[in-house]
């Protein structure tokens, strides 16, 4: 599902005139992240209905996205300085862990 735009077109015939329905059970067959809400569209040229992602729930998303990625890379620095000091690995293995590390932390600013 797409997060909801109230400019977004039929996908059907294109018209750029929608209802919107706010509704709070699952998606019918969705298995998703998105917990049971969604918004409901529905053209008012075809009738073609479809989903978006309700716009709350997108920042929700994003919200666990960035703790796990956070998460991930204190594990991932945790792994690199236990294999410094194991001596596993040779240095360009640990220069390279070292540099994603680096990367993905000011990614995470960004």
């Amino acid at each position: 599902m797409k997060p909801y735009d109230p400019n977004r077109p039929c996908a059907k015939c294109g018209f750029d005139k929608a209802s919107t329905r706010y509704c709070s059970t699952q998606v019918p067959a969705t298995d998703g992240p998105y917990g049971k809400e969604y918004i409901e569209r529905q053209c008012q040229r075809c009738s073609y209905t479809w989903q978006e992602i309700p716009l709350d729930a997108v920042r929700s998303s994003e919200e666990l996205l960035a703790g796990m990625a956070g998460e991930l890379l204190a594990a991932l620095a945790e792994l690199t300085a236990w294999v410094a000091d194991s001596g596993a690995a040779d240095r360009e293995m640990i220069e390279r862990a070292q540099g994603l590390v680096q990367q993905g932390q000011e990614a995470a600013r960004v």
